[in-house]
């Protein structure tokens, strides 16, 4: 029994000791000048510049650029789309928009359209192709070509107060049929399309620049140039063989999500794209 005593005196004696210590290694701690350095990991994911889809809208002017016009007065104009972007440097991207175009002409006070146009472009990235693919770059100029549609109507105000209208199904309710005191037949009134809407080829041309906001969203500015496979959509058969009109829009595009993981198919025969 005396030894289990010692050894239970031994321990209580023992264990302030130790708390004291403990308390003591702490407060120590807390007075400690030098900083404690924490270093934090930043980690960005830039994403493959091959095999993605993506979304895009805008709104924007137009204007038309009539062969008998004088003067051409910006419109409002939309559209929507979506793309496919099959290596770092070339894609393609196919739209519907639509387009109010005006404009006074010789002879004439006062000329309206409103056309739908539907087209794909091919899109080619002109800073890829010259400066190489960079994952960290902002800025890209992208050029673009197509080929598509428009179904147009409109209206003509003469000087005499005669006014002809085309791209209608019922061509006598919206037009009187006399122009300077004359059945007016340069115009075929039903055109075929929707509605009785004039149906021509379009090839769209134009320039694009790109603003990335974020590896997904992209701020689009672009400016193109539609030439129209008719003399007559701007309701005046007279002057060049072809009709055509610009648009400025500004777009916001989305990157989808679907193909991110996905290999292009075009990897094989051009090779791995290189990040920078």
């Amino acid at each position: 029994m005396v030894n289990i005593k010692k050894i239970i005196a031994i321990i209580l004696l023992i264990s302030p000791l130790t708390f004291l210590g403990q308390g003591k290694s702490t407060y120590k701690i807390k007075e400690s000048n030098k900083p404690i350095i924490r270093e934090k990991v930043y980690s960005k994911t830039i994403l493959s510049p091959r095999n993605y889809l993506y979304v895009v809208g805008g709104i924007g002017t137009n204007m038309l650029h009539g062969d008998n016009g004088i003067l051409s007065i910006p419109g409002l104009g939309c559209q929507i789309g979506i793309g496919y972007q099959a290596l770092e440097y070339i894609g393609l991207e196919g739209k519907l928009g639509m387009s109010m175009l005006s404009g006074n002409f010789k002879g004439a006070e006062k000329q309206f359209t409103n056309a739908f146009e539907m087209n794909i472009n091919l899109m080619i990235n002109l800073t890829n192709i010259v400066s190489g693919y960079q994952g960290t770059r902002k800025q890209e100029w992208i050029l673009h070509a197509g080929y598509g549609q428009t179904q147009s109507r409109g209206r003509i105000i003469y000087s005499n107060g005669d006014e002809k209208a085309f791209g209608y199904e019922n061509y006598q309710e919206y037009n009187n049929t006399l122009v300077n005191g004359k059945v007016d037949g340069l115009w075929e009134p039903n055109g075929g399309g929707i509605n009785g809407r004039v149906v021509a080829r379009t090839f769209p041309v134009g320039i694009l620049f790109s603003y990335k906001l974020t590896e997904r969203i992209k701020l689009n500015f672009d400016l193109t140039t539609i030439y129209v496979d008719t003399d007559r959509f701007d309701g005046v058969p007279a002057g060049y063989i072809y009709d055509m009109y610009s648009q400025f829009d500004v777009r916001i595009q989305y990157r989808l999500k679907l193909r991110d993981k996905a290999d292009s198919p075009c990897d094989n025969l051009f090779g791995e794209y290189k990040r920078k």
